[in-house]
């Protein structure tokens, strides 16, 4: 009987309703053990079609079980190697029907990563379709990564969440009434828990202390023959098929059959029986159902069983493949579990094998984001090669431990490691391990902003990739190539191999090389303050690494977004991308670009404790130099704004005499300005950017031209205060805009000492445009048609600070021509 599910069985017809209008939903409904979520879904859901996918307690769960039991009841739906097209699959079919349809998952406290990245899919897009997303999970058992879902989905407003709770002692009597039961003792041993009060009543007895007891004592009661049956599925979490079990009606309702699947009637049922059998007992019904299930596709079972078995033959032969398919679906947690079941059986494994299952755990613990872990078992391989012989597993040992070096922000050893890996593997001839080799040792050089070695190696590289015809290792090294152009060389050409590279991973429909270069668009981009198509690659990077459950991508690209949003000054925006990762236990190179965007918003913006994450970024030893000197630039400005230049020149002195060495103009612009600001540098270093090189050679205006085209205000704003006072109040304007206090305390300095009073500024506020008394004067004799020469004459003013006004006026006006503002097309 369904007693008190009134209210949510009216939610759930609410939501048919609106599916059926074309608005799709998402039903979150929470629970306890046995408390009548799957009755309730069955009982809101029986008027519609419906597709059901589980979630199993297998010692691993299944990778994307759920959907694959979807894909079984809906035609033309298929999971083949990117489960992303099915998901897309099953959006478009629920899109494109006429009646409402429910797509239910149970029990997803039990999900693999996958299937929680999967309902993160769909609930996100669910909103135009015919479809119902219900969910169902005990609310005691929620994992970390099931409340991250659950809290992602909560947001959105087409999400509903059910509580199911206890039955009242009303209708607990209702139950047991009919049997005789003491209805007061029964509600107060079950505590109103349905499935519990169902099966003491089933039991027909007097009430026991446990549930447990009332459970065995059923099974008890049965024939040998049945007992047998219903251990036998005990030990099989997802259902035994019908052809595998004997005399299922002997059961006298224990099991039940359902689409040829024979169950528990509750998991709980199924879970007392199995944790009554003895050991040896276990390890039998197991042996028994991997007989039984031989030449299933289903890896994730089998190696479930053969877990089971204790045997590690058995363990290394079917938890290796399910591993495989694990991580290929993205559900990490499940392969790196799986992946440590098979190293653990070390008595069977060859040193070879060892060393490979070690290499797989290394990689996996990396897209985690648990470097160090990452690290030490990548050491391991490379002993364990070393002992085997194997010198092509041992380079392909020693480019793993390099790759997880970097990552910890050991760097300088991750490039003497990565040359070895090299050396290694040279005596071999052209392999693809050694492309590997060179493109990583290419990378490492790029990395550390050496042009014309990094540049040396990856051509190497793909060299070698020709050689062998690895089309991967080819796209690979172009990538790579594209990334040194972009932050070392020609940028323009960097952009346009690193598109190639994209362009030919996604025909090739490679993820992971997608994954890269995005990666590689969004921070190099960001790097050479390419915003607009950094920014939209790192919010795919973000979105297809949340899907996939890739930790280190999802912190790595957010950091990024947010030191991007913090150059162009959306200060709130950067912070909330940030925060958020400064608490992070991975790797030190996204936690020092999020510690440096905190640091640095703190700085303009004047907040309380600037100097505390700047400051772990200085503790975080042996990162590359382009990961420390935003917040080392951020330090010399603090202590430039608080007026000790001394301590502003020893913030950056090193890394700027480093900075010398690289090639990155960037880093040699920005650390070179602000060892000029504190007067520790005369003029521009050779290689600075243009924007830094213009402003440290006198040239305020061109900077800050510059610096308006780039997006960046608050350099801009620091250009104009070397101005007349026009420029100076254009520059106030901007810093009262964006909140930064501390530099807008000096531009009314500059403005008292060059005798401007805060009338003026109140006449710039006021203008709609928020153009100054200069900058209205120039936009109306730009609106006569006159040049900037012309304009010069008539104002007597300078033609380089006229043109620096008429940037000005273009750009808050919003037109992108004098011809459009002449012809009347600005907003004014």
């Amino acid at each position: 009987m369904l007693l008190e599910r009134g209210s949510q069985l009216q939610t759930l017809s609410l939501l048919v309703d609106d599916a059926r209008a074309g608005r799709g939903s998402v039903a979150l409904v929470e629970g306890e053990a046995g408390c009548g979520k799957s009755t309730l879904l069955r009982a809101g859901t029986s008027a519609m079609d419906s597709w059901w996918g589980y979630c199993d307690p297998l010692s691993t769960p299944r990778p994307l079980g759920p959907l694959l039991d979807i894909a079984s009841q809906v035609p033309g739906l298929v999971l083949g190697v990117d489960p992303f097209e099915a998901y897309d699959v099953l959006l478009r079919l629920a899109r494109d029907r006429v009646d409402p349809v429910a797509i239910v998952v149970e029990d997803v406290h039990w999900a693999d990563e996958a299937t929680l990245g999967m309902l993160l899919h769909l609930g996100r897009r669910i909103t135009d379709t015919h479809a119902v997303v219900a969910v169902s999970f005990r609310g005691d058992e929620v994992s970390p990564s099931l409340r991250r879902m659950l809290g992602d989905l909560g947001r959105h407003p087409h999400t509903h969440r059910l509580e199911v709770g206890p039955l009242s002692l009303g209708s607990v009597l209702e139950l047991a009434g009919p049997a005789g039961l003491d209805a007061a003792a029964l509600h107060a041993a079950t505590a109103g828990n349905p499935f519990f009060v169902s099966e003491i009543v089933a039991s027909g007895g007097d009430v026991p202390a446990n549930v447990r007891d009332a459970v065995l004592a059923r099974n008890a009661a049965l024939p040998a023959a049945a007992r047998d049956t219903i251990e036998l599925v005990s030990a099989e979490p997802r259902g035994l098929e019908l052809e595998h079990v004997p005399g299922v009606d002997a059961t006298r309702g224990v099991l039940a059959v359902a689409d040829g699947v024979v169950r528990f009637r509750h998991d709980l049922a199924r879970r007392t029986t199995y944790d009554s059998l003895a050991p040896d007992r276990r390890v039998q019904l197991h042996r028994r159902l991997l007989g039984l299930l031989a030449g299933s596709r289903d890896v994730a079972r089998l190696a479930h069983h053969a877990v089971g078995t204790r045997d590690p033959a058995l363990v290394v032969a079917h938890a290796w493949p399910a591993a495989a398919e694990a991580l290929a679906r993205g559900a990490h947690l499940e392969a790196l579990a799986l992946y440590q079941a098979v190293s653990a059986q070390e008595s069977v494994l060859t040193s070879e094998q060892r060393t490979q299952v070690l290499l797989e755990v290394a990689d996996t613990l990396s897209r985690l984001d648990l470097q160090e872990r990452s690290t030490d078992t990548a050491r391991r391989a490379v002993g364990e090669a070393e002992r085997s012989g194997d010198t092509l597993l041992l380079g392909k040992a020693r480019f793993m431990l390099a790759r997880a070096l970097w990552r910890t922000g050991a760097s300088a050893e991750a490039g003497d490691v990565g040359e070895q890996a090299v050396v290694t593997l040279r005596p071999l001839g052209p392999t693809s391990a050694l492309a590997d080799a060179l493109r990583g040792a290419a990378q490492a050089q790029m990395l550390a902003r050496h042009h014309l070695p990094a540049l040396t190696r990856v051509r190497q590289a793909a060299d070698v990739a020709a050689q062998v015809g690895d089309e991967a290792a080819s796209i690979r090294a172009e990538l790579i190539e594209g990334t040194i152009e972009l932050v070392t060389g020609d940028p323009d050409r960097g952009v346009e191999l690193l598109l190639s590279s994209l362009e030919r991973a996604r025909r090739r429909d490679d993820r992971q090389i997608v994954v890269e270069s995005l990666g590689m668009l969004g921070s190099g981009g960001g790097e050479a303050r390419l915003y607009d198509r950094a920014y939209r690659c790192l919010t795919e990077l973000s979105a297809m690494a949340q899907d996939r459950n890739h930790d280190y991508q999802v912190a790595y690209s957010t950091s990024w977004q947010a030191r991007i949003r913090c150059e162009q000054g959306r200060f709130d925006e950067a912070l909330a991308l940030a925060e958020p990762l400064t608490e992070s236990q991975g790797s030190p190179i996204s936690l020092a670009t999020a510690l440096g965007v905190v640091g640095r918003v703190r700085v303009r913006r004047g907040d309380a404790d600037a100097m505390a994450p700047l400051d772990r970024v200085v503790a975080l030893t042996g990162l590359e130099l382009q990961h420390r000197w935003v917040s080392l630039c951020a330090l010399a400005e603090l202590h430039w704004l608080a007026g000790d230049l001394e301590a502003g020149r020893n913030a950056v002195r090193d890394a700027y005499a480093q900075s010398l060495t690289t090639d990155s103009p960037w880093a040699q612009g920005e650390l070179g300005y602000w060892l000029w600001r504190n007067e520790g540098l005369d003029v521009p270093p050779p290689l600075a950017a243009k924007p830094f090189a213009a402003h440290m050679r006198g040239d305020w205006a061109a900077a800050a031209d510059l610096w308006a085209g780039i997006g960046c205000p608050y350099e801009q704003a620091l250009a104009l205060l070397d101005g007349d006072a026009d420029a100076v109040l254009s520059g106030l304007a901007l810093l009262d805009r964006l909140g930064a206090r501390p530099l807008a305390v000096r531009a009314r300095r500059r403005l008292a000492d060059l005798g401007v009073g805060r009338a003026p500024r109140r006449t710039t506020l006021a203008h709609p445009l928020g153009l100054t008394e200069r900058e209205a004067e120039v936009h109306a004799l730009l609106r006569e048609g006159l040049t900037n020469a012309e304009i010069a004459d008539r104002l007597v003013l300078s033609t380089r600070t006229v043109d620096h006004h008429v940037s000005a006026v273009l750009r808050k006006t919003g037109v992108s021509s004098r011809s459009e503002l002449r012809d009347g097309f600005s907003s004014s």
